[in-house]
């Protein structure tokens, strides 16, 4: 509660500040570091500031709009409350909080948020309770990949129920999370603006055609492939192609980025003994034979998958591609379909950092072939490769399987 002295209109126009019009007293001093006052005496008439006003430490406590404090005309018998100011520790909380302004009110997609509000600021005499947060959509709890599953964890209820919130933006953007809570049973609400600044991902990729090739192993077999003869000679010899690239805002660390792929797999072969065979995993959904598809080790995260840095250019160092195809020698017939998407994702410079999804790419392969009996060579009866044009993307690639090459006979109908 506020004692209202006077108010003078002219001067508020005139000067762009507000005269000596009220005063309080603060139950409890302020205990943050106050700034030096203009007088420059330690100690003495320091300040700090508060919902636009001045607070002065003159070992009085007086609530003012000046930068000096009056021992004369306290109002007594009135409390004036200190709201609590919310603050930010980067990645791993340690305890450095620090309040949000400057780069502390910037962040990376996928880089850890601690944000809290710190009650111990409104002294004796005042209780602090049922905080809740709200975090802005596409904000997640946790993200873990590896070989046999890729799980995003939400935020729920009991995470926003705390003095502390813990989370991770999915996207660049300006946000806004909000923080409800009471003091002494009247409720309050705080806002913290952060501006999550976009890393500028760069994703091409050329398509090749279905043809029949012999490897460098002199195997024949039938695919989707780039160039024909198919030699590791050239830089460009996968079915598809993709290059990569991401370049982070001025002011930030170099972060590390990814491919990942997922299939939906529908293959059937017939073999030389007319044995029908299908792969294992025909009509299921998971990450396409190894996570990250690119670059190597293959391994989980948190752990020691493979990335690039960012930073760097599109070279055929940080390129990706995939020929999926068949091997001719031990059958005479084949149909092959898949549903793939490739995804280029980035994680941010931190401890506790987690992947995100900056682009992704849907494609798909159906083609056919059979061995001729008349000429013993091989036939494609049926082709289609088409990739859509890389696009912008916001959800996580998640699977509970992987997706492997095995082949077993068909199952009885």
């Amino acid at each position: 509660s506020i004692s209202h002295l006077e108010t003078d209109p002219d001067y508020l126009d005139q000067y762009q500040e507000a005269d000596y019009d009220w005063e309080a007293m603060i139950d409890g001093k302020p205990s943050t570091t106050s700034i030096e006052s203009i007088d420059g005496i330690p100690g003495a008439n320091n300040y700090f500031t508060a919902c636009g006003h001045w607070i002065v430490d003159n070992r009085q406590g007086v609530f003012t709009t000046e930068k000096h404090g009056d021992s004369t005309n306290l109002v007594t018998g009135h409390t004036a409350i200190l709201i609590p100011g919310l603050q930010r520790d980067e990645d791993v909380i340690d305890n450095n909080w620090k309040p949000i302004a400057g780069q502390m009110a910037k962040a990376l997609p996928g880089q850890k948020i601690n944000l809290r509000i710190d009650p111990t600021v409104l002294g004796y005499g005042f209780s602090f309770s049922d905080p809740l947060w709200s975090a802005p959509s596409k904000s997640f709890k946790d993200y873990r990949a590896g070989q046999n599953e890729a799980v995003l964890t939400l935020l729920n209820q009991d995470d926003l129920d705390q003095d502390t919130a813990s989370f991770y933006f999915g996207t660049p953007g300006s946000k806004e999370v909000t923080v409800a809570f009471k003091i002494n049973d009247e409720s309050f609400e705080l806002k913290a603006p952060l501006q999550v600044d976009a890393p500028n991902a760069a994703f091409a990729r050329v398509l090749g055609s279905i043809k029949k090739i012999t490897d460098i192993f002199g195997n024949e077999r039938i695919g989707l492939y780039e160039q024909f003869p198919y030699t590791h000679e050239d830089d460009i010899y996968y079915g598809i192609n993709c290059f990569g690239s991401v370049i982070l805002p001025s002011g930030w660390d170099q972060g590390h980025w990814n491919w990942v792929q997922t299939v939906t797999p529908n293959v059937t072969l017939v073999d030389k003994q007319n044995t029908t065979m299908v792969l294992t995993d025909n009509g299921q959904f998971g990450v396409d034979g190894r996570y990250p598809a690119a670059p190597l080790p293959t391994g989980d995260h948190p752990g020691n998958a493979g990335s690039h840095v960012t930073g760097a250019p599109s070279s055929p160092s940080n390129q990706f591609g995939d020929s999926p195809s068949v091997g001719l020698t031990d059958f005479k017939s084949f149909t092959f379909a898949a549903e793939l998407t490739t995804y280029l994702m980035f994680i941010p410079d931190g401890e506790q950092s987690r992947y995100v999804p900056l682009k992704s790419m849907n494609w798909a392969l159906d083609f056919s072939a059979s061995l001729n009996p008349s000429t013993l060579q091989w036939d494609i009866n049926s082709s289609n490769a088409n990739a859509e044009d890389p696009h912008e993307e916001q959800e996580h690639p998640i699977w509970s399987k992987r997706i492997t090459t095995t082949i077993i006979p068909a199952p009885s109908p």
